[in-house]
């Protein structure tokens, strides 16, 4: 399974739909949102940091 897929079940499960993600190769991943508060990000970017084989995530604010 991927890594995008792994995550985003991760985060289905904490009732997290609205997120994009993108992975850059690498173990890099880039979040893609739009109204979270500063606690469900945190929450997110644990999350993922979780998933094994990402080694960075970065956040952005948009439409995913």
């Amino acid at each position: 399974m991927s890594i995008e897929k792994r995550i985003i079940r991760g985060l289905q499960r904490l009732e997290c739909n609205d997120i994009q993600v993108i992975h850059h190769g690498g173990g890099r991943i880039t979040l893609v949102w739009s109204n979270k508060s500063a606690n469900e990000r945190a929450l997110v970017v644990a999350a993922t940091k979780t998933v094994p084989g990402v080694t960075e995530v970065n956040v952005e604010n948009g439409k995913p």
